[in-house]
């Protein structure tokens, strides 16, 4: 039975499994999609006004039912991050760290792009970083070339 009557029961369902983990793709998966198109259709349900308004109902009835809000949440890794006293770890802290910099979207993971263009394939960093040379090697060329030009109008 779908709860929510704007979604369909495949929509409903990732819902469900993203209130889970907040994990999309493996929502997605879990729901029933194609692990082919999986994180497709999790960004797809994810950017969906329906779907959001489902997900933020559904938070707000977690956190009625646990009491617990994310603020809470916050507040408790905060005191790990910072707790120096006995019984606490480093590991603890930097681990508490780090849920927090997540929390705000501070770490995104760096991702190694490559573009094929018919069988050539182009590394984009190496490009880049030829590209830079190059540019250094012209305004050298330019400075030594209006340092000439300046001592011949003399």
């Amino acid at each position: 039975m779908n709860p929510q009557p704007d979604l369909t029961s495949k929509q409903a369902r990732f819902v469900e499994e993203y209130l889970i983990d907040l994990n999309a793709t493996a929502a997605a998966i879990r729901a029933g999609y194609s692990e082919k198109t999986a994180a497709t259709i999790a960004h797809e349900n994810l950017r969906k006004p329906k779907s959001a308004e489902a997900m933020r109902l559904g938070q707000e009835k977690l956190s009625e039912r646990t009491q617990i809000t994310q603020e809470d949440v916050l507040e408790g890794l905060r005191q790990e991050a910072t707790n120096y006293g006995k019984g606490s770890s480093h590991s603890a802290r930097v681990t508490a760290w780090i849920w927090i910099g997540k929390h705000f979207g501070m770490f995104t993971e760096r991702v190694e792009t490559e573009k094929r263009i018919g069988l050539m394939k182009i590394d984009v960093e190496e490009a880049r970083e030829k590209l830079s040379a190059r540019f250094k090697q012209i305004a050298t060329w330019q400075e030594t070339s209006a340092g000439s030009v300046s001592r011949a109008a003399r």
